[in-house]
């Protein structure tokens, strides 16, 4: 690879360690204020029932970024099929959220674009094939 390519290609680093950073922000956020993150997601703040809902959001969402801080810290060729997965889940999110109030459906598109951009770079990053003889550093 050509050395600027190779600079590209590092820098997937801190788009997978952001994308992790951000599932976890998004989790804590859901239990710290559950009334403002059924509000960007555009849905009513008085019933108990959406609350419930964007708790188990956070949830996932936690979930989904410890995940992606562990695999990228103790096993990184496995972002090059965990992020594309991800993706599934945002793009969900996406589509339940369409129609309702601006930013709702936009971040997820956002997200799903941002997992996308890491997906190609994990899978483009010759360090990250498991049967390369480079190894990720």
């Amino acid at each position: 690879l050509t050395q600027p390519f190779q600079q590209i290609m590092t820098r997937w680093v801190h788009i997978a360690v952001r994308v992790g950073s951000c599932f976890v922000g998004l989790g804590v956020s859901c239990f710290a204020s559950p009334i403002s993150a059924a509000e960007s997601y555009g849905f009513p703040t008085t019933d108990e029932d959406t609350l419930r809902w964007v708790k188990v959001t956070g949830i996932r969402d936690l979930s989904l970024g410890v995940a992606t801080l562990v695999l990228f810290f103790f096993y990184p060729p496995a972002i090059r099929v965990f992020a594309p997965s991800t993706m599934l889940v945002t793009l969900g999110d996406a589509a339940m959220t369409m129609g309702r109030p601006f930013p709702a459906p936009y971040q997820h598109h956002f997200g799903s674009l941002v997992l996308l951009v890491l997906s190609v770079c994990a899978w483009l990053d010759p360090r990250l094939d498991p049967m390369s003889d480079q190894k990720c550093q």
